[in-house]
């Protein structure tokens, strides 16, 4: 299954951290939000992940893109 990045949305922001959530569409059609905490270490942006390496939010499935900034591919 394939999958494009369709919209994004910023939910919390402070010099040090962030928290983003990315909206993917998948190739059945599907759209499944993916909030990822960001940390700012070393000057960039890095995805934080638990110890096991998984996303510490849960994806969920959404119906459609209403409160995000749509995003489009090449």
């Amino acid at each position: 299954m394939r999958a494009q990045i369709a919209g994004y949305k910023i939910g919390s922001y402070s010099g040090d951290a962030a928290t983003v959530d990315v909206v993917m569409n998948y190739s059945d059609g599907s759209l499944v939000s993916i909030p990822l905490k960001l940390l700012w270490v070393e000057g960039d942006w890095k995805i934080e992940v638990t110890p096991s390496g998984e996303f510490p939010l849960a994806p969920a499935q959404i119906e459609n893109l209403g409160g995000y900034t749509p995003w489009s591919g090449a």
